[in-house]
């Protein structure tokens, strides 16, 4: 089994676990509200915060992806939409997965980046909620836009290639688990009543 295969099978459940803090009913049938979407905006801000400081750090990272690393960091767009959606963040638990070398790096990249992957269909139905469809706060949604697919094969074939030169699979499989568990951490925190 590739790498790539690996990481999908062995981060599924917890891939599920994740899904079920994520609103996600909630925006597949038009019903989320616009402090649903800033608290969902805002758990994912918290969780690209923590890790985009820290990738940005790994020394080599930048390498694999040809110096256009900086590309792939969306916190600045995460931003936008809160400021967009007048949002308060909150202080959220911090991640306590830490990545420190290229190969838990790209683990945890595993999961920020195939975020991105749902973002279009997200995008999509969110546009169908009036009452966020009119904010236009989906800069983080639809990042990479159309590139989206080109984007994600980039990174996959950048993954096969560490693997095939460096190995250490295994720690790249665990990094992306504990990413998941990471994420899911932050995502199941309740939204607070607004006052």
């Amino acid at each position: 089994m590739g790498i790539l295969e690996r990481l999908k099978t062995e981060t599924a459940e917890l891939h599920r676990e994740t899904e079920e803090y994520s609103y996600g009913d909630l925006i597949m049938s038009g019903r989320l509200t616009r402090a649903q979407y800033g608290d969902l905006i805002d758990k994912n801000t918290a969780v690209h915060r923590h890790y985009e400081a820290i990738l940005t750090q790994i020394e080599g990272l930048d390498a694999l992806f040809e110096g256009r690393l900086s590309e792939r960091m969306k916190l600045a767009a995460l931003e936008n939409d809160l400021a967009t959606l007048e949002h308060p963040s909150r202080s959220l638990p911090a991640p306590v997965h830490q990545p420190t070398d290229l190969a838990e790096a790209l683990g945890a990249m595993y999961v920020l980046e195939g975020s991105s992957l749902g973002g279009a269909m997200i995008a999509r139905a969110l546009s169908k909620i009036p009452e966020i469809a009119n904010t236009g706060a989906f800069a983080f949604y639809t990042f990479y836009g159309a590139e989206l697919g080109i984007q994600w094969k980039s990174f996959g074939q950048i993954v096969v290639n560490f693997v095939e030169t460096h190995g250490q699979a295994d720690r790249l499989v665990e990094s992306a688990q504990r990413t998941f568990e990471s994420v899911k951490s932050i995502f199941s925190t309740a939204l607070e009543p607004v006052a």
